[in-house]
């Protein structure tokens, strides 16, 4: 303590202890002498405190090194140092020995550790205060400082006020400034933008008022165009939309005076969209789209191709796939209730297919929108059910029928539209898939060039829109709406690369349109000929009056299979034009083998004299007058008011061909040819008289025009064709025949057959083969034949009938799994069963690849047209020719095996022989009466047996060693197989004169003929081991037989050429005499009743009952009058025509009926035939189904309410 307190201690005794050998001097324990008055003293606390309060900080270093060895002890002698065997001043141990000791040795410590700190601290709280010194200086200044800042803060305050006033009107000015700059940017921008619309919106803006005048007009062709023409071809439509616009302006309607349907009423881009769909692009097709999409009445699509089919099917492709089967459907379906329910009532889509001449009666509601409303759900009551309706639901109908029949009040329920394809619609579409074959990669770019095209279209119209929307929608200063400029200023770049994409486009387009017309020619030609097939359809046997024409149906389908295998079989050549050329030589003849085979004989030659004449006005060397003027000649003219006939030799008849020949006006340069026939028959009537009676004019040089005729390579042909039509009718079939054979080819005129085996090859499982049977014709032996062949024997054969349909199920089910073949006889006698053939063969999903159906059927309108339009037709008749008929026997019936089976060549000179014979009694038959007094009907089994029976009596006499007996062949021959349908004697005596002539010893000679009588070719019997001889020398046989290898006189000829003629032309007549019928009608439909009619008597059609009857009108307007049906007894407004038309189609009646008597005391049963037709014709008009069909079709819609809804209101 007396350290810690710096007081001095004397005497100081020193003691000596050694520490590691080392001496060290300690202080000696002064305790007792000096600390115990200490101690003692009363203040020793305070004193204590007092030194810890103030003179602690005396305590110095040297006091605390004193003190260190008291204060620290080390347990390890060691490292202890100390002298003491413990510590010290260890307050522990003090406290055993007194409680204020123990404070003490604390207190002195702290001291110690106090010391020990403060050393460190104290420079530090020195250097504080020298801080503190300085920072008190530093505040004062700061303090004065702080009073001159105030002062000048004060004044900059000031200063401040006056710059933020003056930034402010600075700003002000600014602001001001950017706005009137951004304004007249907008306004640069906005003229800068609509500058190109300027021009245009200006136009349209003086042309508004103009067309909103003329809009109701406008608007009402249109929509009269949308709802009557639909069921009309395009150049019926032209001709009742150009009376729409004419009667607008009669009734001084403003309208414009001419108004584009297709522009009216939709645009490019969606038209874009309808091509992507696959609608054709031609402008009929357009027109039916827009009656589809347009109309309010659900569309009825005649549709014998199946394009309307695939369009809706494509355009509804979404909705379709959330249910393929409810969607889509045919009126005979089971579920077809269910159908109409579930579509209804999700608001889907349903196609009804194949609808033919009527509709289910349970559909009326739904096709009429009988919606009832029932709070926010609308039904429709279908067979006394409400159904659930949704305005999406959209009903379809598509018909395969050609020309369907179709009633009035179907035609008031629904849009009827023709579908029909147009000869340039399929031109478009054949080109197109004749460039995706031909060069697939052009045809690619092009798809997809219209396809960015018609996006782009749609782009443009979009952002023109947009445009247009924002600026008439925009409130305020249009200059201050940023967003409308910057839509403007998209607007316009966008548009600028649309309108370049568009641009780039259009060049690509010509350019791939130049490479793409190169081969325009083919698809030119491919129309051609499928119009050529689809025109057969109209065929009717002008003596029989039988339809025969409907069996010659052919889809679309058909035709593209066969343009496809020939382009792909044709030869591939170079350059390009040489390429076309031989696609379209392969694909003429293509169409023409596969249509002449399913053809009857006396149609061929009108498929191809129509195949030759549409090539050539195609072409423009032969223009529609010229055509007239071949089929009708002079029959238009009248020989009372022509001049006389000068010749005795020409008939009357004769003569006016003449004179319309020298008025005719032929080819695209409209020369009139023969304008001098007449004066060059007068100065040179002798060789025109030996022209005219020679055997074969057509061979014979034309006098005075036969130079002409061969300079001009062209037309020539067509001209002496003409001449002979003209002047010798009866060699009309052979100058058709010279006349194909030299602008088509010879193969056209050649006999050509078509084996079963070929048959079979182009046959499917699911395309079967149909037989057009005649009299006595059979294939079933044929067919078992190759059966046999292709190990497929026995077929199984159902003769169809009543109750026959279940067995022809069961077979073909049967069928169908094991591959076996079916023959399905006379089938027009179970057309119940084919109408569902068609269905199971497409729908069944397998079907055994070796599977074959067989079919044979005689005419019959009844017969299924989707059956006709997949099926193979052949037909079973004997060629026309002799040639053809041993071409046929050759290539069918005759083969190599036959003529091998006997090893001699008296058996092959007898096959000939029979064969020929066959040939020559068929061929009689066309002579009529003086060929056989009977015709009978000798077919294929007739020559079959005669074959097997020499075959058994020529093997039975080289056994035997005999010779052949004639007599007993020729007994067999004409008494045993063909006698057995003879019935008339002189017939019988002619046929064993045929058999006892060229069945005898005399054929085994070289010089033996078959001809007696001079010719310009001689029948031999070819020579020979291999059946090439035999058909070789069959080519060599003139095309055109001559009387007198049938033992006839020439003249027999004559009948039979000029019957012919008569014949086809009167075939091709039918179709322009039915079209000039329509153009009739149609003008008769146009007529109106005058409004001065009021109170007369009209002939009506009850829209209640649909009768006719001729009634009082209580008024009349200019197309309906308020008539008193007294069938029905009811009130009804109707349309109707009045009694001056009547009596207008009696006297026409009266005339056409003295004409038909006429005609026939001069025996032209041609012409008989075309009025016969014209007198039924206006005979049904005045009839009541007439007046329904022809009067209620046109019937306002308004007008047209069926009696039970009547009934309902």
């Amino acid at each position: 303590m007396m350290l810690i307190q710096n007081k001095m201690v004397l005497p100081v005794k020193q003691e000596e202890k050694f520490i590691n050998k080392v001496t060290a001097v300690f202080i000696a324990d002064s305790y007792e002498e000096y600390s115990k008055k200490d101690l003692m003293d009363i203040r020793f606390l305070d004193n204590l405190l007092d030194f810890a309060a103030n003179e602690k900080d005396n305590i110095n270093d040297e006091t605390c090194e004193l003190l260190e060895p008291y204060l620290r002890f080390d347990e390890n002698p060691v490292r202890n140092w100390s002298p003491f065997a413990q510590k010290v001043l260890e307050p522990e141990l003090a406290g055993k020995a007194s409680g204020a000791a123990s404070g003490l040795c604390k207190f002195v410590g702290a001291m110690v550790m106090y010391h020990g700190a403060a050393k460190i601290v104290k420079p530090k709280m020195d250097a504080l205060q020298i801080a503190e010194a300085r920072l008190g200086k530093a505040m004062g200044e700061l303090n004065g400082a702080e009073t001159e800042l105030a002062l000048v803060m004060a004044e900059v305050a000031e200063l401040d006020a006056e710059l933020a006033k003056a930034q402010g009107v600075m700003n002000m000015l600014k602001d001001s400034a950017a706005a009137m700059q951004r304004q007249m940017d907008a306004a640069n921008k906005l003229l800068t933008g609509l500058s190109g619309e300027n021009a245009r919106w200006t136009e349209d803006s003086k042309n508004f008022a103009l067309r909103r005048k003329r809009l109701i007009g406008d608007v009402g062709c249109v929509c009269a165009f949308v709802v009557y023409c639909g069921p009309f071809n395009s150049e019926f439509r032209d001709r009742l939309y150009q009376t729409f616009m004419a009667d607008t302006q009669k009734r001084q309607v403003p309208a414009h005076e001419k108004i584009a349907q297709v522009a009216f009423l939709v645009d490019q881009g969606t038209i874009g969209e309808w091509a992507l769909e696959g609608l054709p692009s031609d402008e009929l097709s357009i027109q039916n789209a827009i009656m589809v999409t347009r109309s309010s009445r659900y569309p009825l699509m005649i549709d014998p191709q199946g394009q309307a089919n695939r369009w809706i099917k494509s355009r509804e492709k979404a909705r379709i796939a959330e249910n393929p089967a409810m969607c889509i459907t045919t009126l005979g379906s089971r579920n077809l209730k269910d159908q109409i329910e579930f579509t209804m009532g999700e608001g889907l889509c349903l196609v009804i297919e194949n609808v033919e001449n009527e509709i289910d009666p349970m559909l009326d509601p739904v096709m009429d929108k009988a919606i009832i409303k029932k709070g926010k759900n609308m039904y429709i009551n279908v067979s006394d059910q409400n159904m659930d309706y949704k305005e999406k639901f959209s009903l379809y109908f598509t018909s395969r029928l050609p020309n369907p029949h179709f009633s009035p009040e179907l035609s008031a329920k629904c849009t009827v539209i023709d579908f029909t394809v147009t000869l340039r619609g399929l031109e478009q579409q054949l080109l197109g898939k004749l460039i995706g074959m031909e060069m697939k990669s052009l045809e690619e770019t092009l798809a997809a060039l219209e396809e960015d095209v018609t996006n782009n279209t749609k782009s443009l119209q979009l952002l023109d829109k947009q445009l247009l929307d924002r600026l008439s929608n925009s409130t305020g200063n249009l200059l201050e709406d940023t967003e409308l400029i910057e839509v403007l200023a998209n607007t316009k770049a966008k548009a600028k690369e649309v309108e370049g994409k568009l641009a780039e486009a259009d060049e690509r387009k010509i350019e791939i349109n130049e490479k793409r017309e190169q081969f325009r020619v083919v698809a030119t030609r491919g129309s051609i000929m499928y119009f050529n097939m689809t025109d057969m359809t109209n065929v009717v046997n002008p003596i029989t009056g039988q339809p025969s024409g409907w069996m010659y149906n052919c889809s679309l389908l058909q035709f593209l299979e066969q343009f496809e295998i020939s382009v792909r079989q044709s030869e591939k050549c170079q350059p390009t034009s040489k390429r076309v050329e031989k696609i379209i030589q392969f694909l003429t003849y293509k169409v023409y083998r596969y249509m002449n085979r399913g053809l009857y004989e006396r149609d061929k030659m009108m498929f191809k004299l129509l195949v030759t004449l549409k090539i050539l006005v195609m072409d423009n060397k032969i223009t529609g007058g010229d055509v007239s003027m071949l089929l009708k000649g002079g029959s238009a003219l009248d020989i009372k008011a022509e001049r006389s006939n000068p010749f005795r030799w020409l008939s009357d008849r004769i003569w006016l061909n003449v004179i319309q020949m020298s008025r005719q006006p032929f080819g695209s340069d409209q020369v009139v040819f023969f304008r001098e026939i007449i004066d060059f028959i007068q100065r040179n009537e002798a060789n025109w008289r030996k022209w005219f009676d020679e055997n074969e004019p057509e061979n014979c040089p034309v006098p005075d025009y036969d130079e002409r005729i061969n300079m001009d390579r062209s037309l020539g042909p067509f001209l002496r064709l003409v001449i002979v039509r003209c002047m010798r009718e009866d060699r009309t079939g052979v100058s058709c025949s010279q006349f194909i054979e030299t602008m088509l080819d010879s193969r056209f005129t050649a006999p050509v057959t078509d084996s079963i085996s070929e048959i079979y090859d182009e046959s499917g499982n699911r395309k079967p083969t149909l037989y057009l049977l005649t009299a006595g014709s059979d294939p079933t032996f044929a067919i078992d034949e190759l059966a046999k062949k292709k190990k497929k024997y026995p077929t199984d054969k159902v003769s169809m009938g009543e109750g026959q349909e279940k067995v022809a199920r069961e077979k073909n089910n049967a069928a169908f799994l094991t591959g076996g073949w079916v023959i399905l006889q006379n089938s027009h006698l179970g057309i119940g069963y084919m109408c569902e053939l068609e269905d199971v063969l497409l729908k069944t999903p397998e079907i055994e690849d070796d599977f074959r159906l067989w079919i044979t059927c005689e005419i019959t309108t009844r017969f299924p047209i989707g059956l006709l339009q997949i099926a193979i037709k052949v037909t079973l008749e004997p060629p026309a020719g002799l040639k053809a008929g041993l071409s046929r026997t050759y290539g069918t019936m005759v083969t190599q095996e036959l003529l091998d089976k006997i090893d001699t060549p008296q058996w092959r000179t007898l096959v000939y022989v029979q064969c020929f014979l066959h040939s020559i009694v068929q061929e009689r038959r066309k002579f009529g009466p003086i060929g056989w007094c009977i015709p009978y009907e000798y077919n294929n089994s007739d020559l079959d047996a005669c074959l097997i029976f020499l075959e058994k009596h020529v093997s039975t006499s080289l056994t035997s060693g005999q010779g052949i007996s004639w007599v007993t062949v020729q007994y067999m021959v004409a008494e045993a197989q063909y006698g057995g349908r003879i019935t008339d004697d002189l017939d019988r005596e002619l046929f064993n004169t045929y058999t006892a002539k060229w069945f005898c010893d005399d054929i085994w000679k070289a010089s033996f003929t078959f001809n007696n009588y001079a010719s310009d070719y001689n029948y031999k019997i070819p020579e020979g081991l291999e059946i090439q001889n035999f058909r070789d020398a069959i080519e060599t046989i003139p095309p055109v037989d001559s009387p007198l290898i049938f033992g006839l006189h020439p003249n027999a000829d004559l009948t039979y050429r000029l019957k012919e003629a008569s014949e086809m032309i009167a075939h091709i007549l039918v179709h322009l005499w039915w079209l000039l019928l329509l153009l009739f009608l149609l003008w008769l439909l146009l007529l109106q009743p005058k409004s001065e009619c009021t109170n007369g008597h009209v002939l009506f059609v009850c829209c209640c009952c649909v009768c006719c009857c001729c009634c009082c009108c209580c008024c009349c307007c200019c197309c309906c009058c308020c008539c008193y049906c007294c069938c029905c007894y009811c009130y009804c407004c109707c349309c109707c025509c009045c009694c001056f038309c009547c009596c207008l189609l009696l006297l026409l009646l009266l005339l056409l009926l003295f004409l038909l008597l006429l005609l026939l005391c001069f025996e032209n049963l041609a012409f008989c035939f075309l009025f016969y037709h014209v007198f039924m014709l206006l005979l049904l008009l005045l009839s009541c189904v007439g007046g329904r069909m022809v009067v209620g079709a046109l019937r306002p819609p308004s007008s047209r309410l069926s009696r039970r809804t009547k009934q309902q209101q």
